[in-house]
């Protein structure tokens, strides 16, 4: 792991030097960093900023590709596909097709169209495709209409992807969420959202997976790590690859070698969020037993959750500067 985190703290200091002034904070940029890490791509600052200039192109000037999210959605593209200009104006396709089909404008859909880009059936037609997600997330929204948002399309864009009837998948993320919250974690989005993850898996019962993510939440405590809400995915994750003590040890001592990087001593709830992503990661990458599918999910949840904390802090700070 020392490799990962010395990659990690070089990009990122790299980034902060021609990026500081151009993205919401630090925390973009350690998503960004981070990106490459978990991919083991090489970083150019020259490729990166190239794509996110090609995705600003012919836009106007409330596009979300003119605004800072440019260079999160350019960094997924350069690690996840072999060809990124090509992939970004098939992305910007995917895109129309989803507003097409009633998703809101915004960064939360560019993320769900680069989901479908990477995880779909090409012989589907994106309109189907689009159609599908749609048909998946109003099924969320008819479950818990206060809290189902944007930051819920990238998960209905893999759940669409199941072979069951809609109505079944719901069942079964509901059955998640009420059975967890009868064990004490808290209803709102964070458990939607590890509801929808738990309901990826097709290799466990539900019970097996519900006291899976119980004893996760357990042992993410007994290494001395808070467990708040926004662990809830990371939970998930760990409960889906390994239930192992060490594992969680590494993520606790994985987190505090982040806190001590330079730049990240602010940012705890963030270095304890990467540290589950990068323990996970490495877990999927040595063990080609894990099921595939887990990337792909590993890969959305963290592009979904650290886009609505990015675009969160993006929108507290204009508030801060309209009021000053």
């Amino acid at each position: 792991m020392n490799d990962w985190l010395e990659q990690y703290e070089t990009i990122f200091q790299e980034l902060k030097k021609e990026l500081r002034w151009k993205v919401a904070g630090d925390t973009q940029l350690m998503y960004i960093a981070g990106t490459y890490v978990m991919k083991q791509k090489p970083f150019s600052y020259e490729e990166l900023n190239e794509t996110a200039e090609q995705l600003k192109e012919g836009k106007g000037m409330f596009s979300t590709l003119r605004s800072n999210s440019r260079f999160t959605l350019a960094a997924v593209l350069n690690t996840t596909f072999d060809e990124p200009k090509e992939s970004a104006e098939h992305m910007k396709q995917v895109y129309d097709a989803l507003v097409e089909h009633k998703l809101k404008r915004g960064e939360m859909t560019y993320v769900t169209a680069l989901t479908l880009l990477s995880t779909a059936d090409r012989k589907m037609p994106f309109s189907e495709q689009a159609e599908a997600v749609r048909e998946t997330y109003k099924a969320m929204q008819s479950e818990h209409p206060f809290i189902t948002s944007e930051q819920d399309y990238p998960l209905a864009t893999l759940l669409s992807h199941r072979s069951e009837s809609t109505e079944e998948i719901m069942k079964r993320v509901e059955h998640f969420y009420t059975r967890l919250a009868e064990e004490s974690f808290m209803k709102g989005n964070d458990l939607q959202f590890l509801s929808h993850i738990l309901s990826l898996d097709t290799d466990h019962e539900a019970e097996e997976l519900i006291r899976r993510t119980v004893d996760a939440r357990e042992r993410w405590k007994n290494t001395g790590l808070k467990f708040r809400r926004l662990h809830y995915p990371a939970a998930g994750m760990l409960a889906l690859t390994s239930m192992e003590e060490g594992t969680f040890q590494e993520v606790h001592d994985t987190a505090k070698a982040i806190q001590k990087l330079q730049g990240f001593r602010w940012h705890r709830d963030w270095n304890e969020r990467t540290a589950a992503a990068f323990v996970t990661s490495r877990m999927l990458e040595d063990d080609s037993t894990l099921h595939a599918g887990l990337y792909a999910a590993m890969d959305t949840v963290i592009q979904a959750q650290n886009a609505a904390m990015i675009s969160s802090m993006a929108a507290a700070s204009a508030a801060a500067s309209s009021n000053s």
